[in-house]
């Protein structure tokens, strides 16, 4: 029996849902997929998977399948991390997970940079919004905006993640900024997220009359409308501050705890071209750090910045 083999197809139609999107995961067409998953339930001698209008679920069987298979997993991805963390090379492939606009904006001319200082490494960037797990070895180093890293996860925090309402130069001006005493009179049209239900408590302080003009789920698109006029919106200060064509309309709201981080698994560290990686994205990054605070007088550059050492984020 070679059941192990047909595993990593069972994990990722469960965790994608389907047999399509488990394909794109693992770079094969879907009739592979099937194929394993059909060679699977052939030596059980039941069906693994069942489908469902919300996509595939495990049966009573797939789901004992699925805990030995997560077991697995977890064990060839620690012995994977820890014979790259042996690597010592300034040579091979790092990937990287960035939120799309960063990736797009800040990030791409720091990796420009360093591709030029150590050509021997490859760069292999994801710009996705989903959130990468190291702990599964989705990737090697994270930018990512959290409250709190994971445990065993190592980095160092990079920046002040705040947030602020922007609109377009053309349609508004400094003078027109708002405060919690001083709220923006009249009908205001706004921009939301999908998600957002309700005008969000951050900015009914700011506007009297906030009035949904169209909602969207990427914030790189949220930019683009807001700088066309269509409305103003709550945006990261890391994208409204450096473009000229917004102009910010509130005060930088309050903390609330989210941090931009630099980070990567304990046993991924002690590879010394991510070592080297993380210092020299760290410290660029952190040179922008008043842009992502929202900081009057933020410098646009990617320049260097003094060093912090990494620490664990336990």
């Amino acid at each position: 029996m070679k059941t192990w083999m047909h595993l990593p197809y069972f994990l990722a139609v469960v965790r994608r849902g389907s047999m399509e999107a488990a394909a794109k995961e693992l770079g094969v067409n879907r009739t592979t997929v099937a194929r394993h998953i059909t060679a699977l339930e052939n030596e059980l001698g039941e069906k693994a998977l069942q489908r469902e209008s919300d996509g595939y679920h495990p049966t009573e069987v797939g789901a004992e399948v699925l805990a030995i298979a997560q077991e697995v997993e977890d064990r060839v991805v620690t012995i994977e991390r820890r014979i790259s963390g042996k690597d010592q090379s300034l040579r091979g492939e790092i990937r990287i997970s960035a939120p799309q606009a960063m990736a797009a904006g800040h990030l791409a001319p720091i990796l420009h940079d360093f591709s030029k200082e150590y050509p021997d490494i490859v760069l292999n960037v994801q710009g996705t919004n989903d959130l990468i797990n190291l702990n599964r070895g989705e990737g090697d180093v994270v930018l990512r905006v959290t409250q709190q890293p994971p445990l065993s996860w190592v980095g160092r925090k990079l920046a002040d993640f705040r947030w602020a309402l922007y609109g377009a130069d053309c349609e508004y001006s400094r003078a027109d900024a708002a405060t919690a005493e001083k709220p923006m009179k009249g009908p205001t049209p706004v921009i939301m997220g999908l998600d957002d239900d309700s005008i969000s408590s951050t900015l009914s302080p700011y506007l009297a009359q906030p009035v949904v003009a169209a909602r969207c789920d990427d914030a790189m698109t949220i930019r683009e409308m807001v700088a066309g006029g269509l409305g103003i919106a709550r945006m990261p200060c890391a994208m409204g501050e450096p473009d000229p064509r917004l102009v910010r309309l509130s005060p930088v709201f309050e903390d609330d705890g989210w941090d931009l981080w630099i980070l990567t698994h304990e046993d991924t560290y002690s590879s010394n071209r991510v070592k080297v990686f993380m210092r020299f994205v760290g410290d660029r990054m952190r040179a922008l750090r008043g842009i992502y605070s929202g900081e009057d007088g933020a410098t646009r550059d990617a320049g260097p910045s003094t060093k912090e050492s990494v620490t664990s984020s336990s």
